[in-house]
């Protein structure tokens, strides 16, 4: 658990993390809604 959350980093760099974690996310589910919206 201590490993996803990331508890070892700083507030700035669990900001870069999770921000990254989002980023990565989004780019992975928007094609995908695209898609889906183009059926």
């Amino acid at each position: 658990l201590q490993e996803k959350f990331r508890l070892d980093l700083d507030d700035e760099a669990s900001v870069h993390f999770f921000q990254d974690l989002i980023n990565d996310s989004v780019s992975a589910l928007f094609p995908q809604m695209v898609e889906t919206i183009h059926r």
